[in-house]
């Protein structure tokens, strides 16, 4: 008959004066970093400070730090929904589960795209002040999804002439890698829980990408990939 492997948090969950930091188990902390890539972009990680801008795509936001806090708050209670889970499934009560989720503590870096002009499905006329349009870079947007940028003269690197034509290819760049990558650490301070291996984070980041890719951002994160190091 084989044997079915033990449950690495149950096992944890279960072991009380660990998880409370009790009894004769040291204390310890631990740290894991992760990195999550190979999304496309949803418009609420990007943000315009320009209200006529914003009037027209509802889902940006309004200035780098808001867009920054809205990918902390997605990272973070998704690691504390599955973590909290997994407790329920193993019948922890609530306390412990509070306890345990109290160890734990999650930092996420992320750094916003800014979209001075926006540009929603340049395939439509668009009625606007075409040259202030041109001289700004330019997001441009399908759907819910931040697709490329139009270098402006505001922009480094822009192309001669220092405009963005949203009709001419060459004045097209890709976003930045900086703006498709999520990174972060996890440190947990719970004796029991600093001992868990990296595959066990990595199962609990990649439960983490599954929740998001059932949710409203599904499209863009449906080939995200997460490591754990």
């Amino acid at each position: 008959m084989a044997k079915v492997p033990p449950n690495p948090l149950l096992i944890f969950l279960l072991t009380t004066d660990a998880v409370l930091g009790c009894g004769t188990v040291p204390v310890a902390s631990r740290t894991w970093r992760f990195n999550v890539t190979g999304f496309s972009l949803p418009v609420a990680m990007a943000f315009s400070t320009d209200a006529a801008e914003r009037a027209q795509v509802p889902q940006i936001l309004p200035n780098s730090d808001s867009a920054e806090a809205f990918v902390k708050r997605l990272i973070i209670q998704g690691v504390l929904d599955v973590l909290e889970q997994q407790g329920r499934a193993a019948g922890l009560p609530d306390f412990l589960i509070t306890t345990i989720l109290s160890q734990l503590g999650i930092s996420v870096l992320y750094s916003p795209l800014p979209c001075p002009v926006v540009s929603v499905d340049p395939t439509r006329p668009i009625p606007r002040d075409l040259p202030a349009m041109m001289s700004r870079t330019t997001c441009v947007i399908f759907g819910n999804t931040v697709t490329t940028t139009c270098l402006g003269m505001d922009a480094p690197g822009a192309p001669a002439g220092g405009h963005c034509e949203l009709n001419m290819p060459m004045h097209f760049t890709p976003i930045p890698p900086g703006h498709l990558s999520i990174s972060g650490t996890l440190t947990t301070s719970n004796a029991i829980m600093a001992t868990w291996s990296r595959e066990m984070w990595q199962s609990v980041v990649n439960r983490v990408l599954r929740m998001i890719t059932s949710g409203p951002f599904g499209t863009q994160f449906a080939t995200a990939v997460a490591t754990v190091a």
